[in-house]
């Protein structure tokens, strides 16, 4: 280490402090070397260790104050490597970590922060512009040395004509580099770059004091693409080297072969169990480098005995879970089907039917439902298909003031559920009767219409992702496809009442706010909905206004309209017709906003914006968006 500064306060409290070592190589490396104020990078400005296994070097700085920035200045004549990987730690009074960082390949100079509100100090390197009046011939590469190690941070080489105009050379990788007196840098051009005796070389460079010389040497180029390290040099000669040409030719064979085959085959990732288990501890306090006894795979034995036939791994656990003579895994099914259907489950809290959780209110009920799902063969199909062709499910709705009085949360099973949809079904419902739903089934996920700024803004850990809303017949799929990204599912059905999935549910909460109704009015899914189902009610409804406003109402709400319901319907239309016929510019408007599908040409489009209203109004019911 050549160098530890640590600001506090905009302080260098570095210089103050005591250092110490694991070990000292020499009296010429001892630690207090890297607090001398020296940052050269040489090996007389470093403290330096003995070889040993988790070496370190601590400074002691008196007393607890805050820290703002460590600044580690590496080795730059040898051997920078040795700091690669290094972890720096900052302890308290107590001597326990407060924080941690970690440096890959360490650079010569590393900056940490740990107090992004503080002023980084500043430390800036010398600005030079060189230009060489007698450069002739081919130039080809430039050296860079000097008496004492240093370091270029940037540089640019340019011909200057005799008019003064500058043309940049090209140069091979980075126009950066460490040097040494024995260890020069070498910047070399792309191609050889002829000087006449007019021409002027203009070499401007950010770094350390530096002596410069050119060079016409071909070789120094072609020894800047040869890379630093064994293994680097020999993945460079395998890829350059005349002689593995055949086994190049091969291997690029292969790779295309896998290419072509990865790209014919649908591939997912998996989770795979290890082929040896790694030992797992209980930690003591919770502390992971203070293990105490070993601990194997296993079940809740309180639930039911983990068989020893069984695997210790995933296999096992899903065969247990599954086992018939385990109480709890048909009984968990069962009450959450139950719960989909009619509100609420058997059990209440369908996300405890532990001691903490509710009493079921049909225990035998409870029982037998989840016995002939077992029998069955777990039979989701066989069990909805039992639930929904009860006489307790077909069961009328419709509530009396004795069964308000006595079964408020229908627990014991009186009347039908009657309950709002959820955020999926209602959308879906309204492109069900509208006829814009897409039945197909399978395939990947859609993105549907919603704000994509949100997307992006609110992502967990890649607030860079995009959103490239669908087009055609994906934007009509059933809402099982959207694409949910955790935390931002489409704005209608979180308003609609959806989870954010940021966290397991098993049960959604009711909600009810004047968001909803906004949402059913203006968002574009339901706007769109609304003028195809206008479209459809046009052509498929009748001929009268009556007959098309019944045709809708029955489709919406699964019954027929009452009198005193058509005669506030038809009065809506004819109110909205008339608007819409004074003003046309307002009808196209009206038809236009909301949805990528285009009004139809054949049909008038007072007539077409006045009928959309009036759907608008009827898929917004509350019996349109109810289960009843």
């Amino acid at each position: 280490i050549s160098e530890v500064e640590v600001y506090s306060l905009g302080n260098n409290v570095g210089r103050l402090g005591k250092a110490s070592q694991s070990s000292d190589y020499s009296t010429a490396g001892l630690a207090s070397k890297a607090i001398d104020g020296n940052a050269d990078g040489s090996f007389g400005s470093c403290s330096c260790t003995k070889e040993q296994k988790d070496a370190w070097w601590e400074i002691d700085l008196g007393s607890e104050m805050p820290i703002d920035h460590v600044i580690i200045f590496n080795r730059n004549d040898c051997c920078p490597e040795r700091l690669d990987n290094v972890s720096i730690s900052l302890l308290d009074s107590s001597r326990k970590q407060v924080t941690q960082r970690k440096i890959g390949d360490a650079p010569f100079r590393s900056v940490l922060t740990f107090n992004p509100g503080s002023v980084l100090p500043e430390w800036q390197k010398k600005n030079y512009e060189l230009i060489f009046a007698s450069v002739t011939g081919p130039l080809t590469a430039i050296s860079l040395s000097g008496p004492s190690p240093g370091i270029i941070e940037s540089l640019k080489l340019e011909r200057l004509s005799v008019s003064g105009q500058a043309h940049e050379l090209k140069i091979v990788g980075e126009a950066k580099g460490k040097f040494s007196k024995k260890n020069p840098l070498i910047i070399g051009l792309e191609k050889p770059e002829n000087f006449t005796d007019k021409d002027r070389l203009k070499i401007s460079l950010v770094g350390d004091d530096v002596r410069v010389s050119i060079t016409d040497n071909s070789s120094a180029v072609e020894r800047k693409k040869v890379p630093e390290g064994r293994d680097k040099r020999l993945a460079h000669f395998r890829e350059s080297w005349s002689g593995f040409k055949e086994q190049r030719s091969t291997l690029a064979a292969a790779k295309k072969s896998k290419s072509d085959l990865e790209g014919k085959a649908k591939v997912s990732m998996i989770a795979a169990d290890e082929a040896k288990p790694r030992p797992t501890h209980v930690l003591i306090r919770g502390e992971y480098d203070k293990p105490g006894e070993l601990v194997e795979p296993a079940a809740p034995s309180s639930i039911m005995t983990f068989s020893p036939d069984l695997p210790k791994d995933r296999s096992g656990l899903a065969r247990w879970i599954t086992d018939p003579k385990n109480p709890l895994a048909a009984r968990v099914a069962v009450n959450r089907y139950w719960q989909m259907i009619f509100g609420n489950g058997i059990v209440k809290t369908s996300e405890d039917l532990g001691t903490q959780g509710r009493r079921p209110t049909h225990q035998s009920l409870l029982d037998y439902l989840a016995i002939d799902f077992i029998e069955s063969g777990w039979d989701v199909k066989r069990l909805i298909r039992k639930i929904v062709t009860s006489a307790t499910y077909r069961q009328s709705s419709k509530l009396t003031r004795d069964i308000v009085e006595m079964d408020p949360e229908n627990e014991l099973l009186s009347h039908a559920p009657r309950r709002r949809l959820g955020a999926e079904f209602i959308r879906d419902h309204a492109l069900s009767v509208s006829g814009l739903l897409v039945n197909k089934i399978g395939g990947p996920g859609v993105n549907p219409y919603q704000p994509s700024v949100l997307f992006g803004r609110n992502a967990i850990g890649a607030s860079n992702v995009s959103f490239t809303q669908s087009k055609g017949q994906s934007l009509y799929r059933r809402s099982l496809y959207t694409y949910w990204k955790r935390q931002i599912p489409a704005a209608n059905m979180r308003i609609l009442g959806a989870d954010g999935r940021n966290s397991c549910r098993t049960r959604r909460e009711r909600t009810n706010t004047p968001l909803q109704a906004l949402v059913l009015l203006n968002d574009p899914q339901f706007v769109e909905a609304a003028r195809a189902f206008a479209e459809r009610t046009i052509r498929e409804g009748g001929k009268s206004a009556e007959e098309r406003i019944a045709f809708a109402f029955r489709l919406a709400t699964s019954r027929k309209v009452t009198g005193k319901e058509l005669r506030i319907l038809l009065a809506e239309y004819s109110d909205r017709l008339a608007e819409f016929q004074s003003n046309k510019e307002s009808a196209k408007a009206y038809l236009s906003g909301g949805g990528e599908r285009q009004a139809p040409a054949d049909i008038e489009s007072a007539e077409l914006a006045a009928t959309a209203a009036v759907m608008s109004l009827i898929l917004n019911l509350d019996e349109s968006i109810s289960k009843s």
